[in-house]
């Protein structure tokens, strides 16, 4: 509901119109780079590692399409990271970070409830590995989130995502469907040779790898958890793997990202030059930079400027798709699939 509610009110200010209707996810967008920001400074000391990742997600054209659209996927970013910040400041015993971790993670829930599955699942497995004096703690904010939002999982335990139960087969469609679409639009392969060249490079100026001591692989493990536990946990529960699903997940995976980018800067500047290069030059924000600036009119557009300029607002219309479209830019009754 809170998506709705959030609109509810910027419609009241505002009023309503398009604008106004991307208006508030487009905040939460804005309020996501800061929290990545905030969130990488918690993990690694410094602040360029922070900028990278602000800035790389600030240019990301799945994260740039996802928060202009007026549905719950910036907020449910924001609230990822704010929950996963707040885990991190307590273990850092900041104060109040328990009561933090407790509103985010309950915010989470009233906009999307299945991602506190894989929220609570990655910082479980975090505290039992790195962390384990707050597991009870932690214990204690996940019933506390269970039982003020009880009601609310006994109404949630009714849908049905599924006509029939999902076979191993649909299952690993599914995962395969998820990381094929990471690897193609978010984290690209290549990157893994940036790594083994940095990784290459070390070993042979230094001995040792680059990647070691427990604080790190606590940070790093972090972020990737989550990601893992996004993916196996929608593709259980989703229908169909949608791109849409894994938002929460683009913010940590373009952290994993700045992670490589500084550790090729430490190799050499030329190497992390290039790869931001590369990075920038494929993520295809050109041909998103040519569709905001550019008029499109959709099949959507198309129907509901002809109904607006030759029905009348008593008609009632019936469409199998595309209805709620029709409901906010027509004033005729509408009748249809998504209703």
């Amino acid at each position: 509901w809170l998506p709705f509610y959030v609109l509810a009110g910027f419609y009241k200010i505002l009023g309503v119109t398009t604008f106004v209707s991307r208006l508030p996810f487009v905040l939460f967008g804005f309020g996501t780079v800061l929290m990545v920001y905030y969130f990488c400074r918690s993990l690694w000391p410094g602040t360029r590692v922070s900028l990278l990742a602000a800035g790389l997600l600030a240019v990301s054209v799945p994260f740039l399409i996802l928060s202009r659209q007026c549905r719950y996927y910036s907020m449910a970013m924001f609230f990822c990271v704010l929950a996963l910040y707040a885990y991190v400041a307590m273990s850092n015993r900041k104060r109040y970070s328990a009561l933090m971790l407790f509103v985010a993670s309950t915010l989470l829930f009233h906009t999307q409830h299945f991602y506190i599955v894989p929220l609570f699942a990655a910082i479980l497995l975090h505290a039992l590995i790195f962390g384990r004096h707050l597991l009870k703690i932690l214990l204690v904010v996940t019933v506390a989130v269970m039982l003020v939002n009880g009601p609310w999982l006994i109404w949630l335990a009714g849908m049905q995502y599924q006509s029939k139960t999902m076979n191993m087969a649909e299952l690993v469609d599914c995962v395969r469907t998820f990381s094929t679409d990471i690897f193609r639009f978010i984290f690209p392969l290549w990157l893994s040779g940036v790594l083994l060249i940095v990784i290459i490079v070390t070993w042979v100026k230094a001995r040792h790898l680059p990647i070691q001591g427990r604080s790190f692989w606590s940070s790093l493990s972090l972020p990737v958890f989550f990601v893992v536990f996004n993916i196996v946990s929608l593709s259980v529960m989703a229908h169909v793997p949608y791109f849409r699903y894994i938002a929460p997940s683009i913010p940590l995976l373009i952290i994993l990202i700045a992670v490589i980018v500084y550790a090729a800067g430490r190799v050499h500047l030329l190497l992390a030059v290039l790869t931001v290069v590369l990075l920038f030059t494929t993520s295809g924000i050109e041909d998103y930079y040519y569709e905001i600036t550019h008029d499109y009119d959709g099949p959507c557009e198309g129907i509901a400027r002809y109904l607006n300029e030759h029905g009348n607002p008593d008609d009632i219309v019936a469409i199998t798709y595309g209805d709620m479209v029709l409901k906010f830019y027509t004033k005729m009754r509408i009748v249809g699939g998504l209703t």
